[in-house]
């Protein structure tokens, strides 16, 4: 039996081939169809100009995610961006305790991305006019150094924390 959420797209098969097509659930009337078989509950569907009530067995889902979901998302997205700032300044925090505010593992390097997705290894950490930026080495032979903020702190976090426990 499909559960139907409020914000969820839907295909609707209509009976009579009126209306057929992609429409959002407007209201999935939880409590007026609890404990229906599919064939008898009614869900509410619609776009911004018309709505229906329309049997839950006309009905496919196009797109699972719904309002509920969508805003758990905006919560958890939120926290990741409070945790990645702690990290980063966490990181530069040890970092800046180096002496010249540089911290490189010597020989040592763990795989990573960089902001374009290309496989790199970093090896070091710097702070620099307080900013906090990586040491990436490249398998081409190319070096570069990153600004932290621009790459996924929780992976580099990870990085720093294994190049620490090999110095």
């Amino acid at each position: 039996m499909t559960t139907f959420k409020k914000g969820q797209r839907v295909w609707w098969e209509d009976p009579n081939n009126e209306h057929s097509g992609e429409y959002d659930v407007l209201d999935p009337q939880g409590e007026l169809n609890m404990g229906k078989p599919e064939n008898e509950r009614i869900i509410r569907i619609g776009d911004t100009e018309t709505n229906w009530d329309v049997p839950a067995d006309y009905l496919t889902l196009v797109f699972p995610i719904s309002d509920v979901d969508r805003e758990q998302l905006a919560v958890q997205e939120h926290r990741n961006r409070i945790r990645d700032k702690e990290l980063l300044e966490q990181m530069q925090e040890l970092v800046g305790r180096f002496e010249d505010q540089a911290f490189e593992a010597e020989g040592d390097s763990v795989r990573i991305a960089d902001e374009d997705h290309d496989a790199c290894c970093v090896y070091g950490f710097r702070v620099d006019e307080n900013v906090l930026y990586a040491l990436l080495d490249y398998d081409d032979g190319r070096l570069r150094t990153v600004p932290v903020s621009d790459l996924c702190a929780v992976e580099l976090f990870d990085a720093f924390q294994s190049l620490v426990e090999y110095a």
